[in-house]
């Protein structure tokens, strides 16, 4: 949130780049807040949703005008929005989530476009690729070359992964919590998970070893799909951090949130889902 805030003063546009439920859509949220506080015009938008649906959407849902579903016509448009809602030395601020999405789907051309408005627009692109290996496999360069900070966004802090385990009391005892931190480390989505699981046990008069049945059954399927984007020599990674138990060095997966801070895996789901895996 620091280097995003210090990006927006300073005039700069961001690529905001982590893997699915690491928190990508809850730091834009919070940013989006905080710019407005900041007197700027701020925009969120999802891949997702319905704006993504062609490049006339995109820009309506931006503007709040229509124009014609091309590159120069939408980039007319936009930059016309944009001088017209900006203030001197307040550019506005447009935030995109599910970035990929509208970068695999609209004319290169537009993103060209584009990159010409960053002198008077803020723009955050929330990727889980960085944004040139996304263009990579369109067989075209990335149009944002040297125009974006590179920002990741992996595990949570120590006093965050805390603060996150601690909204469960009154809820959970303190081997709840205990497990939460062995089982998830500080990975905002496997604790949330865990947390939840722990919780609906309490409601529901079921056993711990049931919740943490039901958090693997979500996790796992979570694993799987990020196991998938890995380079063998990750994945090889991983596997000799969780059978030889020495820390590892690789720089990729400590950003990625898969090894801490210590080079370890970064909590005991990730273990026992790359033994369960390796037995299969």
């Amino acid at each position: 949130m620091d280097s995003l805030i210090q990006a927006l003063e300073e005039g700069s546009s961001v690529s905001l780049v982590g893997d699915r439920c690491i928190g990508k859509m809850s730091v834009l949220k919070n940013f989006e807040q905080k710019a407005r506080t900041m007197a700027r015009t701020v925009v969120l938008l999802r891949g997702e949703g319905s704006e993504a649906a062609s490049l006339s959407a995109f820009v309506a849902a931006i503007t709040g005008n229509a124009c014609a579903d091309c590159a120069d016509p939408a980039a007319d448009r936009l930059a016309a929005w944009v001088d017209s809602v900006g203030l001197p030395g307040l550019p506005p601020v447009l935030l995109l989530d599910e970035a990929e999405i509208f970068l695999r789907k609209f004319e290169y051309r537009f993103f060209e476009r584009l990159r010409g408005l960053l002198d008077r627009l803020c723009l955050v692109l929330a990727t889980h690729q960085p944004i040139d290996l996304v263009f990579e496999q369109l067989g075209r360069g990335s149009p944002f070359d040297n125009k974006l900070r590179i920002e990741r966004l992996g595990l949570l802090e120590s006093a965050a992964a805390e603060q996150l385990v601690r909204r469960g009391e009154g809820k959970l005892d303190g081997e709840d919590q205990a497990l939460m931190r062995r089982w998830a480390g500080h990975h905002p989505y496997f604790l949330q998970l865990l947390g939840y699981r722990l919780a609906e046990a309490r409601r529901h008069g079921k056993s711990r070893e049931w919740a943490v049945d039901q958090a693997r059954s979500n996790a796992y399927p979570r694993l799987r799909q990020l196991w998938k984007t890995l380079r063998d020599k990750d994945k090889q990674a991983l596997r000799n951090v969780a059978t030889g138990g020495f820390p590892s060095t690789n720089s990729a997966l400590r950003l990625r949130g898969l090894l801490d801070e210590n080079g370890r895996l970064f909590g005991e789901v990730l273990r026992q889902w790359l033994e369960e895996e390796d037995e299969a």
